[in-house]
C-alpha cells in the first residue's frame, strides 16, 4: 500500500511539472508571435513612409517570419519593393527625400544606399529605371 502512493505521488508530481513545462512554452510562442507582428509592422511602416507620391508599386513582398528561423544568426523578415522611375533619379536626391540617415554609395553598390531606421537594415538602390528598396531586420 506505501508503494502504491508514493508511485501515484510521483505520477502526479511529474504531471503537474510537464503540465507547467507545456504551459510556459505556449507562453513564450504567444509572447514571440507578438514581438514578430510588431516587427513586420514596423517594417511595412518604414517602407510606407519612402516612396514618392507620383510612384506607381510594380512589385512588393510582404515580410513573413520564417517558422525556423534563428534570429541570433539571420534575418528573420524580408521585405523588397520596386517602383518605375518616371524621370532619371539619382541615389543621392533619393537618400535625402527619405529623410533616413543613409550612406550614399558605396565601393560595392555606388547606385545604392544603406542605413539603419529604428533596427531595420534598409537598401535602396537606383536600378536603370527603377528604384528598388530591399529591407530586413
Amino acid at each position: 500500500m506505501q508503494r502504491n502512493s508514493c508511485q501515484r505521488w510521483l505520477w502526479y508530481t511529474l504531471g503537474g511539472i510537464g503540465a507547467t513545462i507545456m504551459a510556459l512554452i505556449v507562453v513564450w510562442m504567444v509572447s514571440a508571435n507578438l514581438r514578430e507582428s510588431a516587427e513586420i509592422e514596423r517594417m511595412v511602416s518604414i517602407a510606407d513612409g519612402i516612396p514618392s507620391a507620383d510612384w506607381e508599386l510594380t512589385s512588393s513582398s510582404n515580410p513573413k517570419h520564417d517558422i525556423g528561423c534563428i534570429p541570433f544568426d539571420q534575418s528573420c523578415h524580408k521585405l523588397s519593393r520596386t517602383w518605375p522611375a518616371a524621370e532619371p533619379v539619382y541615389v543621392d536626391e533619393l537618400a535625402a527625400a527619405t529623410g533616413y540617415d543613409l550612406e550614399v554609395g558605396t565601393v560595392y553598390r555606388p547606385d545604392c544606399a544603406d542605413g539603419w531606421v529604428d533596427g531595420v537594415s534598409i537598401r535602396l538602390c537606383v536600378d536603370g529605371a527603377d528604384i528598388e528598396l530591399s529591407m530586413r531586420d
